[in-house]
């Protein structure tokens, strides 16, 4: 099992595992025409099912929205914008396709500035999202660029930055 210090990410971390072992264990089966081997192979393809059930009911018990992922939220507006990279028919590729995987949950396409169009809905992004707490994790002191917040090592600052227990060179050199 994979550790990341989140559950959730982990679970689906090792569902996608456990698929992607199912698939090999099939190709594996298509190239041998022992039966001890193939019955074997079976039998591991077989319980690369039963763990990725019990992945999926551990997942389910969390009732956590599956978009939910980690501390930190989304930054609104381009959360649910994509560009459209399909070539259109022809000999220039597939013609493009609408359906629920590029119009679900607030999805909808954007055109890239590059095109004429618009491009993401990146507005005023500083990093930081209204009510959000972020840091949680821990109480060291966080890096920023940022014109709105004090910058680490800047000159003039009267907080006392250390690195390794060292004070901070000066930048007057």
């Amino acid at each position: 099992m994979k550790i990341t210090g989140e559950l959730d990410v982990d679970l689906r971390s090792n569902i996608a595992a456990e698929s992607r072992a199912k698939i090999v264990y099939e190709r594996l089966i298509d190239h041998t025409d022992d039966p001890g081997t193939i019955d074997t192979l079976q039998f591991l393809m077989t319980r690369e099912i039963t763990h990725m059930k019990a992945f999926q009911a551990a997942l389910d018990s969390l009732e956590k929205s599956p978009f939910s992922v980690g501390l930190l939220k989304p930054t609104p507006g381009i959360v649910d914008e994509y560009f459209n990279g399909s070539t259109g028919d022809g000999n220039e590729g597939d013609t493009d396709m609408r359906g629920p995987w590029n119009s679900s949950f607030g999805l909808h396409p954007v055109e890239s500035q590059m095109a004429g169009g618009k491009g993401l809905s990146v507005g005023d992004v500083d990093g930081k999202i209204d009510g959000e707490d972020r840091g949680k994790q821990d109480d060291a002191q966080k890096a920023t660029t940022s014109p709105k917040d004090e910058a680490i090592g800047k000159a003039g600052t009267s907080k006392d930055h250390s690195h390794n227990g060292k004070a901070a060179a000066s930048s007057s050199r």
